[in-house]
């Protein structure tokens, strides 16, 4: 949640340059509000856990536990499925331009892309 702070601070420090990350309309800002939020509180614990799983237990020398990885995994995918419908919708998740809302799930599935549980991406 800290980095949310620190993306819509630099958001509206460099709102007059290329990329804006917001809207001055306050609909579209709402909409983009949203889909942070749903990032923030459904696709982020769970994306936090795998990672942990898949990235952080391995460097602790801890196995990783297939069990949570196939529970989280299938929420993970109920969740995409949120993020699919959306963007069957409209061309990002803030509309018709690249957002805070495109940008915020970007690190989170970075570590992920790395991980078998890529292929729930596809």
């Amino acid at each position: 949640m800290q980095n949310q702070g620190l993306l819509i601070d630099i958001a509206y420090t460099y709102a007059d340059k290329e990329t804006q990350l917001t809207h001055s309309d306050p609909n579209k800002m709402a909409v983009v509000s949203e889909w942070m939020e749903v990032e923030a509180q459904k696709l982020d614990p769970l994306a936090m856990t795998l990672t942990w799983e898949f990235v952080i237990n391995p460097g602790l020398g801890i196995a990783t536990d297939n069990t949570v990885v196939e529970e989280y995994e299938a929420m993970l995918a109920k969740v995409l499925d949120l993020y699919e419908a959306r963007l069957a919708l409209s061309k990002y998740l803030g509309e018709d331009n690249f957002t805070l809302a495109d940008l915020h799930p970007l690190p989170t599935i970075y570590y992920l892309m790395g991980t078998e549980v890529k292929t729930v991406f596809t």
